[in-house]
């Protein structure tokens, strides 16, 4: 057995280079895959920030204030950036799309506000923009409203109180009172708890599609290993077996000697890898996190386990290179596509949810997954195992019966 694993080991390395280079193209593909899902995500309406024009008469020292305020206090200052412009600027800048909206505040805004006298406030977006810039305007247009106008009230109740009953210091109180109901309005955040739940088991998006674009190559490479694996000519397997060499013995040697060749691939990808963040600047950042990282290269390389299963029960079931190289890659994409390598899981309907949980591809990625949030995920390690030994012995079996039918075929002959 040691021979023979040796021999395909040798064999293996003899085209390794040329191995190599398709799989940096295919990892060209998926990374250039990836940058476009993050750019298409980092640019999408739910996670750029709004950029908001306030016009009209914004020369009062009372309207700069609380523009000032909006901008350095309020929560809104993380989602929304405020603008000064004037009204034309706005109606120009709106229409080039270079702003979400802009609020048009009145002449003598806030002194007519203070004096109880609150008007009408303008808000201009475009058509198209219904969306989170909507929930500005009703934000918005509650601070105004709910809050202003309410505040106002309460403000001017607690004077006309005062004096009703024949007290003074109505403005002692009702200065108090104003900077309760200030307290009250940038601390309305607080009245709720926000939990960013993620997208599977807690990662962030872009956590969430490293693991599945990684899952995904993974399942590409295999297609590199074609012409190495795959023969329709069982001679020297049936050689072997007469000479004592199982077919057991045969199957664990290709499939250590897969295996290992796999792990070095994917350990030369990553040294390429390495080389080119450096080229960009940014070699420091992978070595400070080295050893950070090494808990999900061995998680990797416990994938590769399952997947060099995977690859050599496909060759097996292939007759030649052309049906190996489609065989392999439709059954990985419906694999992952059905796995959530492409879209967020949730996006999926509800059945192939709950079936992604036991496909080897489903598997693959949530171990990935729990790297990132810190969990040994030892269901899916089970799972990964499971499916590697379930491979093995599919294509043992089927080794087995094709040497067994064809020695009967030549006895038969006979």
């Amino acid at each position: 057995m040691k021979r023979y694993f040796y021999l395909q080991l040798k064999r293996g390395l003899r085209v390794f280079p040329f191995i190599l280079f398709t799989a940096l193209i295919i990892l060209v593909s998926v990374v250039t895959i990836f940058l476009a899902i993050q750019s298409k995500l980092q640019n999408s309406e739910e996670n750029k920030r709004f950029k908001i024009a306030i016009t009209g008469d914004l020369d009062d020292k009372y309207s700069q204030l609380g523009v000032a305020v909006l901008q350095n206090f309020d929560d809104t200052r993380f989602a929304i950036d405020l603008v000064e412009l004037t009204t034309a600027e706005a109606e120009t800048q709106l229409k080039k799309g270079q702003i979400s909206a802009y609020v048009v505040l009145p002449e003598n805004f806030i002194e007519r506000a203070l004096a109880g006298d609150v008007d009408k406030v303008t808000y201009v977006t475009s058509a198209s923009s219904q969306t989170v810039v909507s929930m500005f305007k009703n934000e918005f247009t509650a601070l105004i409203t709910d809050m202003v106008v309410n505040s106002e009230k309460g403000t001017y109740g607690i004077s006309a109180a005062v004096k009703d009953n024949g007290l003074s210091g109505s403005g002692k109180y009702m200065d108090e009172l104003s900077m309760d109901y200030v307290d009250l309005i940038f601390s309305r955040s607080k009245i709720m708890t926000v939990e960013q739940l993620g997208i599977s088991q807690g990662v962030s998006i872009t956590e969430y599609y490293v693991c599945g674009m990684t899952v995904f190559l993974l399942m590409l490479l295999g297609i590199t290993f074609v012409t190495v694996c795959v023969s329709s000519d069982l001679s020297l397997n049936r050689l072997l077996v007469s000479k004592g060499t199982s077919t057991l013995a045969q199957t664990i040697g290709e499939f250590a000697a897969h295996y290992l060749i796999l792990s070095l691939l994917i350990s030369v990808m990553t040294a390429v890898g390495s080389v080119a963040l450096a080229i960009m600047g940014k070699g420091d950042l992978l070595l400070a996190n080295f050893t950070d990282l090494l808990p999900l290269f061995a998680r990797v390389f416990i994938i590769l386990l399952m997947l060099s299963g995977f690859n050599m029960l496909v060759f097996e079931l292939s007759g030649n290179v052309v049906s190996a190289v489609l065989f392999h890659f439709f059954i990985g994409l419906g694999l992952c596509y059905i796995s959530g390598s492409f879209y967020p899981i949730y996006s999926l309907p509800l059945p192939l949810q709950k079936l992604s949980h036991f496909l080897p591809t489903g598997l693959a990625r949530e171990y990935l997954e729990g790297y990132f949030v810190g969990d040994s995920n030892y269901t899916q390690l089970a799972g990964i195992l499971i499916f590697a030994v379930v491979f093995f012995a599919a294509t043992l079996l089927i080794r087995s019966a094709k040497i067994k039918n064809r020695r009967w075929h030549y006895a038969k002959t006979a």
